[in-house]
């Protein structure tokens, strides 16, 4: 019986929800960009989960950041490595857009992994992926 208090006091608890929307369900695909230069531009909601790394990252204007040098940025499943990454947050909306400019690789991972190399350009709105040689 003392065995069940702590068990039943835990189910009792509640979690935050988690966020909904396209944004949600494309972060939450296992995605890599490499590329030279990229912009992201996302919602406020996301940026306490985004973690940026870089030689200098700079408040260029509100609501947007430059990082430059060996700049690594994650969000939940994506992660985007580059010399260049332009960050947007915009207030409300519930969409993610991301442009890479001479993408080295991109590998995303649906249902099965998909991998591709030595792109000119590539789009990412929400989980739509465009290509351009």
């Amino acid at each position: 019986m003392l065995l069940l208090a702590p068990l039943l006091l835990g189910c009792g608890t509640t979690r935050p929800a988690a966020p909904e929307g396209p944004d949600a369900t494309a972060l939450a695909l296992e995605t890599l960009v490499q590329a030279r230069q990229a912009k992201l531009v996302l919602c406020e909601r996301w940026r306490g989960e985004t973690k940026v790394e870089a030689i200098r990252v700079e408040d260029e204007a509100p609501g947007t950041q430059v990082a430059r040098g060996s700049v690594v940025v994650t969000v939940r499943g994506l992660r985007i490595e580059a010399e260049e990454v332009r960050l947007t947050w915009l207030s409300e909306g519930e969409d993610l857009v991301l442009w890479a400019e001479d993408v080295k690789l991109f590998r995303q991972r649906r249902g099965q992994p998909y991998e591709t190399r030595g792109l000119a350009m590539l789009t990412m709105a929400n989980d739509q992926v465009s290509f351009f040689q």
